[in-house]
Parts: structure tokens; C-alpha cells; sequence
């Protein structure tokens, strides 16, 4: 799972409301499930269907056709002569990429009512009953500069201390995600479905859990540049007398170190966490 680390124990607040994407303006609430009709009460809003409702942006649709065009080009090339390896990975990589952007843009989406909340994913779906909900948040996610990417991504946490993305609960859908969760978690609890309280020792176990998150993905990017560095050090072999060892250098070895580089980053983690506990 994908994010920034927790806070420690005792309730995080939520953001105000985030910096509004660009674009033209779109309806600030989800829309209802299909076959509703009449006005909205105060307790339907346990009754939505988070899901895709603004358009889709064009570095996706580009991304899209761009892959089609892959996918076609080395079908084609399969066809007319002998199938390269490449063109099979070429091919299978971009297969993969369509579906999960299709699946997310039609599929995933976030269903709430009386009973509880469904966590409808792209391959995966996650039901928690109320009794079952510790706490929904906001987090910051993390979003490269000039990317499509949700800032602020929301997620339940069940009473097992366990995460669940909420799809398009989010700035890209939502007006005010931060406005809509609260009215969620105040009418559930109005109705008796849902109560708050602090846990200190769930709060250290979410805390933790996100400390792991961040080790796994400074392990993942530490191992990438080692595969960067493999690949230029393999290539420099082809310009001397000295065999190359290309899936060795390259594949072998930075994947054998992803797990003592994991290790290594979930100490340092830990150590610099201690360290923050006890100046404050």
C-alpha cells in the first residue's frame, strides 16, 4: 500500500480544503446510487456511490492511445514475421497498463450505506460494516510535480488497525473531501452505526504500519538506482575485454537487495522515530 507516514496517537485533523484542480468547475457531491429519485434527506448521505464523475485528464487519454497504438503496432509486427521477445514484452506490459487505467476509470469506486462502507478496487474488493470502521481520513498522498496524481487520498482504517483506500474520495471528485467525510462520520453517528474514541495502542499500531510503508518505498527507490547504476556499469563492460553480466547486474542483484535494504531503512526509520518521541 501506497503513502506518507502516520501521525502518532490521538486523532488526526483533517485538511481543510485542498487547492481545487484545474479545470472546468464540476458538481460538489457524488453522484447518488442509480435509481434514486426525489431530494435528498439528511441521512442519505449513507447512501452514495463515490466514482469517476470528472473528466478524464488528458496525459490519460494520451497515455491510452499511445498504448493502443503500442499494443497494435507489435501485434502487427508478430504477425507479419517472426515474434521478437521485446515486442511480446512491449505488448503484455501495455496490455496491463490499459486494463488498470481502465479499471480504474470505470470500475473502482466507493460505495457507502446503512450497513457500511465497500472499498470497490481495481482487482479487489473490501467490505468493512460500521462496527467494524475505527476511522476515516485524509492523508497527504504523494503527488510528483506535473502528474495526475490525488493529493489527498482517503482512507479507513478498521478497528484491526488495517487500511483501506477509498476510490475517488478525493479533491478530483470532491469539491470538499475533507466536508464530506465529516458529514459521513456524523450522520453514522447520529443514527448509532458509529462511534469514536481514542486507542492509543491502535493509533501506535497505524503508526507503524505507515513508518513500514515509507522503508518499503525508500527500499524500492534505493534498488532502482542500483539497477540504474548496474545497467551503466554492465554497459561500460561491453567496451572492455571483461565478460558482461547483464541479467545479473542488472535484475539479480538489485532485487536480492531489496529486502537488507528494506531492513536497513525500517532501522533507520525506527531510530529516527525514538529519537522525535523523546525530544518531544
Amino acid at each position: 500500500m501506497d503513502t506518507d507516514e502516520a501521525e502518532g496517537p490521538g486523532r488526526p485533523e483533517l485538511p481543510g480544503r485542498p487547492e481545487e484542480p484545474d479545470g472546468p468547475e464540476e458538481p460538489d457531491g457524488p453522484e447518488e446510487p442509480d435509481g434514486s429519485e426525489g431530494p435528498v434527506g439528511p441521512d442519505d448521505v449513507l447512501h452514495r456511490s463515490y466514482r469517476r464523475v470528472r473528466p478524464v485528464p488528458a496525459q490519460t487519454v494520451l497515455l491510452m492511445v499511445s498504448g493502443a497504438l503500442v499494443v497494435a503496432s507489435a501485434t502487427l509486427m508478430a504477425s507479419t514475421s517472426e515474434p521478437a521477445g521485446w515486442a511480446f514484452a512491449a505488448t503484455a506490459t501495455w496490455i496491463v497498463t490499459l486494463v488498470l487505467h481502465g479499471l480504474d476509470l470505470w470500475w473502482t469506486r466507493t460505495l457507502v450505506t446503512p450497513d457500511g462502507i465497500t472499498a470497490r478496487g481495481r482487482l479487489r474488493t473490501r467490505v468493512r460494516a460500521w462496527h467494524e470502521v475505527y476511522d476515516v481520513r485524509l492523508e497527504p498522498g504523494k503527488r510528483p510535480q506535473g502528474t495526475t496524481a490525488v493529493r489527498w487520498p482517503a482512507y479507513l482504517y478498521d478497528t484491526g488497525g488495517h487500511r483501506v483506500r477509498l476510490p475517488h474520495l478525493d479533491e478530483q471528485q470532491l469539491l470538499d473531501p475533507a466536508a464530506e467525510i465529516a458529514r459521513l462520520r456524523a450522520t453514522a453517528a447520529r443514527r448509532g452505526l458509529y462511534s469514536w474514541s481514542p486507542r492509543p495502542e491502535l493509533e501506535a499500531r497505524i503508526a507503524r504500519a505507515a513508518r513500514r510503508r515509507t522503508a518499503w518505498q525508500r527500499a524500492v527507490v534505493t534498488c532502482l538506482v542500483l539497477m540504474v547504476a548496474a545497467f551503466v556499469l554492465d554497459t561500460a563492460l561491453l567496451f572492455t575485454d571483461q565478460a558482461a553480466h547483464a541479467s545479473t547486474l542488472v535484475l539479480c542483484a538489485p532485487l536480492a537487495a531489496l529486502a537488507p535494504v528494506f531492513l536497513a531503512w525500517d532501522r533507520v526509520g525506527e531510530g529516527m522515530w525514538r529519537r522525535a518521541a523523546r525530544r518531544a
